[in-house]
């Protein structure tokens, strides 16, 4: 069983445990939004290195630029504010969490055929979006859809899934098999039972299983790499206490529709579109004509190298 499939089910379990037992709406909000701007944070710290190669690579310039103004166009594109942000941030983080777990897993693959590789990422990227259409479908943004639509495209994504799989499994080393067949069975069955009406996920769920396990992946990152792991445990604990004091059930306690409560939330809203936007350039976990636009002048890295989320 690898590390990473252990951590992807450690953040499902801790999430629904969480959310199962947590007091109040309030408590749930301030955790969600204190994990993920340390999320955010630290993020752009460890991508530091690649932000001094992109200010010095001339070449980079256009595509940011174009993936700037594209991150613009989706903050400010709709007048009514909060509900408007929610609604995109479903799609847009959509996207970004699709490709975060699809290549993190599949740099583990070593094939001589390129070809069957990006059919099977192609493959994964498909099935992970309509599981996570599928868990939402009780979501105001997709009810409308009803259960046939995204019950169509989940089929069609496993039977692609299973399709390009069968194309890289000798390719795929066995200690991580499971993390190709495990974590997507879970996710099936979650869609499933989400289209059966037996569970219901909602959005900002999705986020913080995010947010958790991004709070506990770069530890065995940091570990591989021989780096601190105290220093980023300290900086994350302390930059998401920093968000709790803060916060509405802070040292001093705000009521949700006041000014402070609102201020919060928009701090939550446009610091998601940004780290999404900017992921698209910063991280590897992307697919590699993304990677390519932001590293012109180098050889194409290897999906989910410096993958920083």
């Amino acid at each position: 069983m690898s590390a990473l499939f252990v951590m992807r089910l450690g953040a499902i379990i801790a999430t629904a445990l969480f959310i199962r037992y947590v007091p109040n709406y309030s408590v749930y909000l301030t955790a969600l939004l204190a994990l993920g701007m340390s999320h955010y944070v630290l993020s752009f710290y460890y991508a530091k290195d690649t932000m001094v190669r992109l200010k010095n690579d001339r070449g980079t310039y256009l595509p940011l630029v174009a993936l700037v103004g594209m991150g613009a166009i989706i903050m400010f594109g709709n007048t009514d504010y909060f509900d408007g942000h929610t609604r995109k941030l479903l799609f847009y983080f959509g996207i970004h969490h699709t490709f975060n777990e699809v290549y993190l897993s599949q740099r583990v693959i070593r094939s001589k055929d390129e070809s069957n590789v990006a059919l099977f990422r192609g493959a994964a990227i498909i099935l992970h979006l309509s599981i996570y259409l599928a868990v939402l479908c009780n979501e105001e943004e997709l009810v409308t859809l009803g259960t046939r639509a995204p019950l169509a495209f989940l089929m069609v994504g496993i039977a692609g899934y299973v399709y390009a799989l069968t194309r890289v499994w000798g390719e795929i080393p066995k200690a991580n098999r499971i993390d190709f067949l495990g974590f997507e069975a879970l996710g099936v069955g979650m869609a499933f039972a989400a289209l059966a009406g037996v569970l219901y996920v909602t959005f900002l769920d999705t986020v913080l299983y995010h947010f958790v396990f991004w709070f506990a992946y770069p530890v065995e990152r940091l570990i591989a790499a021989r780096k601190s792991v105290r220093n980023y445990a300290v900086a994350a604990v302390g930059i998401a206490a920093l968000l709790i004091v803060f916060s509405p059930i802070g040292v001093i306690p705000y009521a949700p529709g006041t000014k402070p409560y609102m201020a919060y939330l928009s701090l939550f809203y446009i610091s998601s579109h940004i780290h999404i936007t900017l992921s698209f350039a910063l991280s590897t976990a992307q697919p590699a004509w993304i990677v390519r636009f932001f590293a012109p002048s180098r050889a194409v890295i290897p999906a989910g190298a410096r993958a920083t989320a």
